[in-house]
């Protein structure tokens, strides 16, 4: 829904008041942090903010309501237990949405111009995070757990390892990791790739750039690649392949959900708390961990390139050019050993752009020579390059040992860009040597498309040509079984006209007063199909006197049916009787009866008989006693009914 704007009276002037109601003017602000205008986050946090405040307003509010008796309820309806920056979030945000309503005309005064802050809130708890002792302790105790475990165990313990010390080593960030792929790593040029992937958003820009691989992350990592596949037992079938550098237990994504206590960071925090992951086989310390706690900067910790493996550095991904600010509660004379600085426009100094010129000893002795004889320090400096207080430090031997250290320190930063400067070279050639194979790949594959298009029109030439092929002998079926269908209708037509002659014979003779049965003897069918022919014809009446019965004239005799198309099953006037293999629904012969009268008296069942001639047992049993067939006298013996 969308609402109107008030009439702008011109210039700079706000709108006029005109209060619009509260579910339209939600609607609108979210609108306009739709992405990609704004995160989907901050868009989730205005909406819960909102939906918190028009369950506050009730249905029917406006824009009007927006007052600072709406911010006291706000801040009284939290519960007790809530952050105070919990609050303070939520305020941020209805102010947000009371400087919109008031730029809009939907809000007469907003009540942040009342009162900017609404609660207090402390300083913020400094994040804690854990000395690389404590550290030191956890890898060295998951390392432990993978000589302890077999099977799947000891797979998770490798993953498990490979992860806390990727965050260690690295100083990435939790998803950075965690979203890491196999192709990313490069153990050769000891390089790690921060790359962001479809649903993996990296939190900054700067993020996107490399990341050194230490000496003593190198092996831990070898082992996990080459075991990251490993099936130690059956029960979990995966993919041949999986890209992710640390994969769940399927193989089909990358791990970052699971049960609850199977998660990374449930992991993570039980890498060191007692009684979980196998407490009690050794002694556990209380070290709770996050992947936040494992990537502190190197400044607080201590830490310089070059310590021990056993002591996990963490790497700060920073511009090497970038001279950090001074952190809270760090002397103001404290400055990083691995950052030199130099002085505006190219000269000795404050400033950024060159580094300190090395002294030797002949420059030191003519320096403290010229101070002696009353030289200033602008003076020596322009002689020698520096700047006024590097000529004041060459004159303190303190002064000077820090400034030397601080020179090779510059030395040895400048050589290790050197370092990552010919890795990146190599990383350029091996990018372009992998783009050319892919070049002579996409070669190939087009090659192959080529080929399998001309296969395919080859095969649908010889499909087109087959289903011609059916097609012609589909049409001359069709018209084979057109035939044959003009032929059996012209049979049928002759046997309706035999069976049309039959039924009109039958009903003159039963008008002329031959009973059913007789019919059905006489053609050779059943009563029940006589009555079907001549249900309606009257039938002749009878006298129950007999000096009342008429004389009739005798019948004439049958008129000779004129001559049919020879058909031998099919006699229109049938003989007086008809016996045996002459009936028309004959299931035996003459040869078959006297041949069943044998066998039976040769000892066969009258089952197994009627299963060797196909008809019932009853037809048997008739057959053999003389009961039917009574005109074929061969083996005609009684032998009762049953057998």
């Amino acid at each position: 829904m969308s609402i109107a704007s008030p009439p702008d009276p011109g210039g700079w002037d706000l709108p006029a008041f005109a209060p619009a109601p509260f579910g339209a003017f939600r609607d609108e602000l979210l609108a306009l942090y739709a992405p990609p205008m704004r995160a989907k986050k901050t868009r989730a946090k205005l909406r819960q903010a909102l939906d918190l405040i028009a369950g506050l307003l009730g249905p029917d509010a406006t824009t009007a309501d927006l007052t600072p008796a709406l911010v006291g309820r706000l801040i009284g309806s939290r519960p007790a237990g809530e952050s105070p920056y919990t609050t303070a979030g939520f305020l941020a945000n209805l102010r947000t949405a009371c400087s919109y309503a008031r730029s809009r005309g939907y809000l007469r005064n907003s009540p942040f111009e009342f009162r900017k802050k609404w609660i207090r809130v402390g300083r913020p708890a400094r994040k804690r995070h854990h000395s690389r002792e404590d550290i030191a302790k956890v890898l060295a105790l998951l390392a432990a757990e993978v000589g302890d475990r077999s099977g799947w165990a000891r797979w998770r313990s490798r993953r498990l390892q490979a992860l806390a010390a990727a965050v260690a080593y690295t100083g990435m960030r939790r998803d950075e990791a965690l979203n890491l792929h196999v192709e990313d790593v490069d153990l050769d040029g000891r390089m790690l790739l921060i790359v962001e992937r479809s649903g993996h958003r990296l939190k900054t820009e700067r993020s996107a750039q490399p990341v050194p691989i230490p000496e003593g992350l190198a092996p831990i990592l070898a082992a996990w690649m080459r075991h990251r596949m490993d099936e130690p037992e059956a029960g979990f079938p995966s993919p041949p392949s999986c890209p992710s550098l640390f994969p769940n237990v399927t193989r089909t994504n990358a791990w970052k959900d699971g049960p609850v206590g199977y998660r990374p960071l449930d992991q993570l925090r039980g890498a060191g708390e007692p009684g979980s992951r196998g407490a009690g086989r050794r002694g556990r310390f209380h070290l709770p961990l996050a992947a936040a706690q494992l990537r502190h900067p190197r400044r607080a910790l201590g830490i310089e390139p070059g310590d021990d493996p056993a002591n996990p550095p963490a790497y700060e991904r920073e511009d090497p050019d970038r001279v950090p600010p001074r952190r809270r509660g760090e002397p103001p004379g404290r400055r990083r050993p691995d950052r030199v600085r130099a002085g505006r426009r190219g000269r000795p100094g404050r400033g950024r752009g060159a580094m300190k010129p090395a002294i030797d000893d002949a420059a030191l002795a003519e320096i403290r020579r010229l101070w002696n004889k009353g030289v200033t320090p602008w003076a020596i400096g322009e002689r020698f390059g520096l700047s006024p207080a590097e000529v004041r430090e060459a004159r303190d031997p303190a002064r000077l040992e820090r400034a030397r250290r601080e020179s090779k320190a510059a030395e040895a930063l400048a050589k290790e860009s050197a370092k990552v400067s010919a890795r990146v070279a190599g990383d350029s050639a091996r990018v372009a040597r992998e783009a050319a194979r892919l070049d002579a790949l996409r070669v190939a594959a087009s090659a192959r498309l080529a080929r399998r298009a001309e296969r395919g029109a080859a095969r649908l030439a010889d499909r087109k040509a087959r289903l011609a092929q059916l097609e012609a002998e589909a049409a001359a079926r069709i018209a084979r079984e057109r035939a044959e269908a003009r032929r059996r209708g012209k049979a049928a037509d002759r046997k309706a006209a035999r069976e049309a002659a039959r039924d009109e014979e039958i009903r003159r003779l039963w008008s002329s007063g031959m009973t059913g049965r007789a019919l059905a003897t006489r053609f050779g069918m059943v009563p029940s199909k006589v009555s079907g022919i001549v249900p309606g014809l009257p039938r002749p009446v009878r006298y129950a006197d007999p000096e009342t019965i008429p004389i009739l004239p005798p019948l004439p005799k049958p008129a000779v049916l004129p001559e049919m198309p020879p058909d031998p099953a099919d006699r229109l006037v049938p003989e007086a009787t008809v016996r045996g293999s002459e009936h028309g629904r004959a299931s035996l012969d003459e040869a078959k009866v006297a041949e069943m009268r044998r066998l039976r008296a040769a000892g066969w069942s009258t089952g197994r008989l009627a299963v060797r001639y196909g008809v019932a047992r009853n037809t048997i049993c008739y057959a053999v006693a003389g009961r039917t067939w009574r005109h074929v006298v061969e083996g005609l013996e009684p032998m009762g009914g049953g057998g």
